[in-house]
């Protein structure tokens, strides 16, 4: 049997079967918005992610080179210190000179029987008059000080209350019981026998109360009454 649609009822089925596919483009157009949306939602939360990232590797790494600058910082401070302070030592060890010798110094010669060298040291600060007499020849004497053959340390006497010694040598107010250093001679007269000049580099243990240790200390002092031409 054949059945034949009439015009009327063949449009509203083609309207019907229009709409139905209208309905299914525009749905799955929906999803395809959708998954852009999400896609797009993801990949700009992973920027974010990655840029938040970067920045917190990049103020760490940041944060780690300003703390060890800071740290080299401390330790050249440190060694500039370190060599400011030696620096200092060394200068202070340089300028060290032992003690101070504040006396003024004179030398003549007294012969006799042996042959002696008077050295007179005059302390205007203290007001002392300190007389060393060396004598020749001799071999031993009671100071450990270096002077040249044959001559040794005889005596050291000394004052209180004057720079000039007395004449007569009397009563002096103490002596040196000892004394460590050298002497030595600047040349020697035509005989050989007395030194035209006296240096010394000593320190004289006074008998004094309480003990007292005296340095003296000069490069060249002229022996008076020797013929050195």
């Amino acid at each position: 049997m054949n059945l034949r649609l009439s015009p009327s009822l063949t449009l509203a089925v083609s309207a019907a079967l229009t709409l139905g596919l209208a309905c299914t483009d525009d749905g799955d157009g929906g999803d395809e918005i959708a998954a852009d949306t999400s896609g797009n939602q993801e990949e700009s939360t992973s920027e974010d992610t990655t840029e938040e990232s970067t920045g917190d590797s990049t103020e760490e790494s940041t944060e780690t080179t300003d703390t060890t600058e800071s740290t080299e910082e401390t330790e050249e401070s440190s060694e500039d210190t370190t060599d400011t302070t030696e620096s200092t030592e060394e200068t202070e060890e340089s300028t060290d000179t032992g003690p101070v010798d504040n006396g003024g110094y004179e030398a003549v010669v007294s012969p006799g029987g042996l042959d002696r060298v008077i050295i007179t040291r005059k302390d205007f600060n203290e007001s002392t008059c300190t007389e060393m007499v060396l004598y020749s020849p001799v071999m031993f004497d009671d100071f450990d000080i270096d002077v040249p053959d044959p001559w040794r340390i005889e005596l050291v006497r000394g004052w209180t209350g004057t720079t000039d010694c007395p004449e007569d040598k009397s009563d002096p107010d103490y002596g040196a019981g000892g004394g460590t250093g050298e002497i030595f001679f600047l040349g020697t007269d035509a005989l050989g026998i007395y030194p035209c000049a006296v240096g010394f580099d000593i320190e004289l243990f006074y008998s004094t109360e309480p003990p007292t240790t005296k340095a003296w200390n000069q490069d060249s002092v002229e022996v008076m009454g020797v013929n050195c031409g």
